[in-house]
């Protein structure tokens, strides 16, 4: 029978018996004394078989019996207990109610649970913020979605932005712990950022809270020197020497310096008969700044100058005997002081030389400036311009209409029509819009009668608009608008042929158009101004037969021969109008004064009542 230890796996022993031989790690023993490897051999290869049929677990025993003990079962949330990842993060926040911020930067912490995956988030306190800090979000599962899903610690990683609840967390950095937690699960993290923003609140708070170095101040301050130099005040003798410019001269004035504020005073020197108002200050008492920030090189309105556009300010070392200084663009030469002035300068800054200069002397080279009266070319009168009174008496009371329609990119402005007048006697121009029903423009005058100049022409030499400007289809342009020719009367086609020179051009459109339009319909502004101008051309024909104190209308159509030996000018014909009408008014006075002798004559005579009271009623209408 064979038998086997568990003390080595590799040996068989059975029982007490020696050891005889080993194959395969198997060392087997006969029963009653050793088996020879020679004389034993058929009994060997028995027990070979028999171990080849053999149940190893009968020889080794279980496997499982030899394992150690099982391990204690730990829920998670006991092996996770107390272990959270921190990553550190911030968000903005706008402030649309401050002036002096426009966003703010907080910092959090994003706390993450690992036993049971919630997320809070908790803002450190910062000194004098303003705003209430501390837990932002209290601890619970964050949703990730609208499906359902939930914030995970494999969500995060540095320099990612996550969303909690419509604000977004920006995470900049985590803690030694998060970090190898998550290399001991395989992902590396993110490296940290470098820098992160500032809070523009609390950076202005650490600006203004931020220790300042301080200047030890001297002992010579302002209260020292105004209780030290009160009433000191030093008294130099200057002149303002602008004999150069014209009408210049050389004045002299005392200037003060007040040691006790570093002020200056001006004051004018008056002597007898001058001729000047007694002002004795010509600068008050102020700081005179020697060399500003910037130069203006236009007018200011600004009658003070600030400290901050100044660079230095006038001194005591700067006045001295012999030096000029340029006080508000006036030059002062400095030529002696008093003894209180040396006395100071001696003492202060060893200065021995006072002499004083002689300014009543010319300096050499300057030259006096003359005013010299301009060269008249012309007379000092303007006279009025010169009028061609034979063309105004002439062609007074003639009118030259033209229609005309207005250029425009609007349709309704397209629709309006226009009546340019125009007088021959002094080449001024109306302009009168006819009234459409309807039509949403207000008509009537348009443009008072004048004189319209021409759009390329200037101010010192006009061009003003004439009859050879007013073709049929011509555009002008009065006053930035452009009017277009397209109708004109008969009337005025007859009054270019009677007068023909240099309108050609005219005349030939005018032919044509009446020519192509023989029904054209008369211009006018209305249906009563057409009656009325038909009523003043009768009645101007007429005024030439009719004896009156106006001219004589003579018809353009027929124009007399001004080389006729008959021929009387209009002005002749005004006077002799004027002596007829004269002569009758003296007619009629003579008549009246005939009848008022005659009446009182008869009223002397004693006649009944009745013939009395009609005398009396002859005289009142002859009166």
């Amino acid at each position: 029978m064979l038998q086997f230890t568990e003390k080595d796996p590799t040996k068989m022993r059975f029982g007490r018996s020696q050891l005889c031989g080993f194959k395969n790690g198997y060392n087997f023993v006969g029963h009653g004394g050793p088996l020879g490897c020679a004389d034993s051999a058929p009994g060997l290869e028995g027990m070979l078989d028999e171990l080849s049929h053999h149940d190893p677990i009968l020889t080794y025993g279980d496997p499982k019996s030899k394992r150690g003990p099982k391990a204690r079962f730990v829920p998670s949330y006991v092996a996770y207990d107390k272990k959270v990842l921190k990553f550190l993060a911030y968000f903005k926040q706008n402030t649309p109610n401050s002036q002096e911020e426009k966003y703010r930067v907080r910092f959090v912490h994003i706390l993450y649970f690992l036993e049971d995956d919630t997320i809070c988030i908790m803002e450190p306190a910062v000194d004098n913020a303003g705003i209430p800090q501390g837990k932002l979000l209290r601890r619970h599962r964050v949703p990730k979605n609208d499906a359902g899903e939930y914030y995970h610690w494999k969500d995060f990683d540095v320099q990612d932005d996550v969303c909690f609840y419509g604000i977004y967390y920006h995470i900049y950095d985590c803690d030694p712990f998060t970090r190898q937690l998550y290399e001991s699960e395989g992902i590396d993290l993110r490296e940290a950022e470098p820098s992160t923003p500032d809070d523009p609140y609390i950076h202005d708070r650490k600006m203004r809270l931020r220790p300042h170095s301080y200047v030890t101040p001297s002992q010579w301050d302002k209260l020292r020197q105004f209780l030290h130099m009160d009433r000191q005040v030093l008294r130099f003798f200057v002149v303002r020497d602008d004999r150069d410019e014209l009408y210049g001269e050389l004045r002299k004035y005392v200037l003060l310096y007040y040691l006790a504020d570093d002020t200056i005073e001006i004051l004018e020197v008056h002597t007898k008969n001058d001729g000047r108002d007694p002002f004795p200050c010509f600068l008050r008492r102020q700081r005179v700044p020697k060399k500003l920030e910037h130069s203006l090189t236009f007018p200011s309105i600004s009658l003070e100058v600030s400290p901050k556009e100044v660079k230095v300010w006038f001194l005591d070392t700067d006045l001295k005997i012999g030096e000029t200084v340029c006080i508000y663009n006036s030059r002062f030469l400095i030529y002696d002081c008093d003894e209180f002035t040396r006395n100071y300068y001696r003492e202060q800054y060893q200065m021995t030389d006072f002499t004083p200069i002689d300014v009543t002397r010319r300096a050499q080279g300057l030259e006096k400036r003359v005013a010299k009266p301009p060269p008249i070319t012309e007379p000092l009168v303007l006279k009025t311009p010169a009028k061609d009174y034979m063309k105004y008496l002439e062609n007074d009371g003639i009118i030259l209409r033209f229609e005309a329609v207005l250029e425009s990119q609007k349709p309704y402005h397209r629709e309006r029509r226009f009546i340019i007048s125009y007088y021959p006697s002094d080449d001024t121009i109306s302009i009168y819009e006819r009234v459409l029903r309807n039509s949403g423009v207000i008509g009537g005058k348009f443009l008072h009668r004048r004189r319209v100049d021409k759009p390329e022409s200037t101010k010192e030499h006009p061009v003003y608009f004439t009859l050879r400007d007013f073709c049929i289809g011509a555009t002008l342009q009065i006053y930035n608008h452009r009017f277009q020719i397209v109708n004109a009367d008969q009337f005025v086609l007859k009054f270019l042929e009677a007068n023909p020179v240099g309108l050609e051009g005219t005349i030939a459109s005018l032919r044509q158009f009446f020519q192509a339009n023989p029904t054209a319909q008369p211009v006018c502004t209305t249906e009563e101004g057409a009656a009325s101008d038909e009523r003043d051309e009768r009645e101007g024909r007429a005024r030439s037969a009719s004896p009156g104190p106006g001219l004589e209308v003579v018809q353009v159509s027929q124009m007399p021969d001004m080389n006729q030996p008959g021929y009387r000018s209009p002005v002749d014909q005004y006077l002799e109008q004027k002596q007829r009408a004269q002569a009758e008014k003296e007619q009629q006075r003579a008549r009246a004064e005939g009848m008022a002798e005659t009446c009182a004559d008869m009223k002397r005579k004693t006649l009944d009542p009745r013939k009395v009271t009609f005398c009396e009623d002859a005289v009142q209408r002859c009166d």
